[in-house]
């Protein structure tokens, strides 16, 4: 389908609920025809350089969804994000970054496609339910978090970043301490920040005294210790 007549066909659809191909409407649907994954209305701002202010930007999104133009897809981080309807992009499925929240395009060859559909189908009848179509969505690491990971654990294993596991099961990076130098952690308990601060000379010396005494009085040997602080930061205080 060229440009025009997929120009002249979503006019058509706007027009059938009383609704105009703005300008503003023409830059979203080109966007996403040239983009190589679905877009959240922020993400969809930004690559616009701000050319569709927010609100209208917005209106857009939900008049060209109404009108079968876009396809919403709701991520699992509460995100929802556009792209062109199946009929305008052809089938294709999705690659989800369980990290960053990226969606990409990815398209199955033929057999697979055959054998994805057969399988949707089936496990669909045996339920009772008539399947009109599928959609697959691979959760995992995109090329740029798989390549930050493996970084992190290089440089985890050589001992030049100490991970900090978090109450919230968030585990955080910082330089070692021979980098860093010795310090301790204010945690809050509201947005998860953690920052760093030092105490003076004697209440480290304190501190080191009591961390010891309570290693040796289990038959621990203490190697090092780190003093974390639970709270609110400034900013939720």
């Amino acid at each position: 389908m060229s440009s025009r007549q997929t120009g002249q066909q979503i006019t058509a659809r706007l027009a059938a609920s009383g609704r105009r191909y703005t300008k503003g409407r023409r830059r979203v649907v080109q966007f996403l025809a040239a983009a190589d994954g679905p877009r959240s209305a922020s993400e969809l701002h930004d690559d616009l350089g701000g050319k569709v202010p927010v609100s209208s930007l917005y209106r857009s999104l939900a008049v060209l969804t109404e009108a079968g133009v876009l396809a919403p897809h709701h991520g699992s981080r509460g995100v929802i994000r556009y792209e062109l309807a199946e009929w305008l992009m052809g089938h294709h499925h999705h690659l989800v970054c369980d990290r960053c929240g990226a969606v990409g395009d990815v398209k199955l060859p033929e057999a697979g496609e055959t054998a994805l559909a057969a399988l949707a189908s089936d496990a669909a009848g045996r339920q009772g339910f008539t399947a009109a179509g599928h959609t697959l969505e691979i959760a995992g690491l995109c090329a740029g978090c798989s390549s930050l990971y493996r970084s992190l654990a290089v440089l985890t294993e050589a001992g030049v970043l100490a991970p900090h596991h978090g109450s919230r099961g968030v585990i955080r990076y910082e330089l070692a301490e021979w980098l860093m130098g010795h310090h301790h952690h204010l945690v809050c308990d509201r947005c998860g920040a953690v920052g760093d601060v030092k105490l003076p000379e004697a209440g480290e010396t304190a501190l080191a005294a009591l961390a010891s005494d309570a290693a040796g009085r289990q038959g621990f040997t203490a190697a090092g210790h780190t003093l974390e602080i639970a709270g609110l930061c400034a900013g939720c205080s």
